[in-house]
């Protein structure tokens, strides 16, 4: 039975050179539709579904109306009065869709035709370019992208480097020569801490790895060396816990949550351990900077009780508290309604929040050790130093 990689091979391979023009523009708008979704995750922006976002502008009624892919393929000279055949053949391939619409463009409401790559068309085309499928990057790991904007932060030392507005006059192998703002951005606003910081020098703004940044890069640099070896990589001094590379994210016990759930249960094991509870401290404020007495039920609010909305942050999405709370053998953290506590707390009688519950308890203390192994650059509890938010 032929491989993925041979019937993506052979569907290219059958089409002619106007078909696989055709394909190749399509599935390069397509690439650049997936790399904008990709920025706005990491800048914490909710993108449509894919379902949505994949459907591609092909074609606008009326003469002389070009759609962008219709103007690159103009550029090239493969547009003409045969392109509904040549689409046609690549839907009844599979390797498309099409579908009618009709939209706000430039000059008002019209019938546009909207074409999407098939996850089969996506494959024939990295075929036909010699691309590969791109590496999946293990739980824990960089982009490669973001991977390499972190690796030149790295070589660039002390010094820092320059970013866009600052860069321009620099050869790109310089050391100061930076990534760019948007890559920065994606190692600052990281749900599990920044990787990256500015500082002044010179009377510009340079840009470095955070210490956890600096730590993350050296225990992980040689996973990364294997996950993308085209990517320029770093060469730090030995650093104890660091990983041999990508073996060590293999084989990782079925007893042990994701990273962004041991996120949680860690900050919820330090919150209890040092007695402390968002909730009940952001509410006695709401009294006390009107000099109004703290009630008694705020002060009764247990040790280690978050909002459900800082539980969600903090585990980077509502899932990972579903999964956690819903976990096979019993749940690791509860959902409590409680009573709304809030000095004027409008019409909601109750609000939700998170604890955790003894076999939450249990797991942390039994299995902090394996955690450290497999996660070595996320802190364990009473080391964590910022509170996520709770409300």
């Amino acid at each position: 039975m032929p491989t993925q990689a041979a019937k993506a091979r052979t569907a290219w391979e059958q089409l002619n050179e106007r078909q696989r023009a055709y394909l190749r523009v399509i599935y390069q708008f397509d690439q650049d539709a997936e790399e904008e979704i990709a920025a706005a995750r990491k800048r914490w922006e909710k993108p449509p579904p894919a379902s949505e976002w994949r459907w591609q502008l092909y074609a606008v009624e009326g003469p002389g109306n070009h759609s962008s892919i219709q103007a690159q393929l103009k550029h090239e000279g493969k547009l003409d009065p045969g392109a509904g055949s040549t689409l046609k053949v690549l839907r009844t391939r599979g390797l498309i869709e099409e579908r009618g619409d009709f939209r706000q463009v430039g000059f008002g409401m019209a019938d546009v035709l909207l074409v999407k790559l098939t996850p089969a068309g996506r494959a024939a085309a990295r075929a036909g370019l010699d691309e590969p499928r791109p590496a999946k990057a293990p739980e824990g790991l960089l982009s490669e992208w973001l991977w390499g904007a972190l690796a030149r932060l790295y070589n660039a030392g002390e010094q820092g480097c320059l970013t866009d507005t600052d860069r321009w006059d620099l050869p790109k192998d310089s050391p100061e020569y930076g990534p760019t703002w948007n890559a920065l951005l994606g190692l600052r606003d990281r749900k599990d801490g920044e990787l990256m910081e500015d500082f002044q020098a010179g009377g510009k703004y340079r840009y470095r790895p955070s210490a956890r940044g600096r730590r993350h890069a050296e225990l992980h640099h040689r996973c990364y060396a294997e996950l993308y070896p085209a990517v320029p990589g770093i060469e730090p001094d030995d650093v104890d816990g660091a990983h041999e590379g990508l073996v060590d994210h293999q084989g990782k016990p079925r007893h042990l949550v994701k990273v962004t759930e041991w996120r949680l249960l860690v900050w919820l094991t330090d919150l209890e351990q040092r007695g402390r509870s968002p909730e009940r401290e952001l509410l006695a404020r709401d009294y006390t900077q009107y000099d109004d007495e703290v009630p008694a039920a705020v002060l009764d609010i247990p040790d280690g009780q978050i909002s459900l909305y800082g539980a969600e942050k903090t585990a980077g999405s509502a899932a990972a508290v579903e999964r956690l709370a819903a976990r096979k053998g019993g749940g690791l953290v509860e959902v409590v309604q409680a009573l709304n506590l809030r000095r004027y707390p409008g019409e909601a009688k109750t609000v939700p929040r998170v604890q955790l519950t003894e076999a939450g308890r249990r797991h942390v203390a039994e299995h902090v050790d394996e955690y450290r192994r497999w996660y070595p650059d996320t802190d364990g509890p009473q080391t964590r130093s910022a509170a996520p938010p709770s409300h």
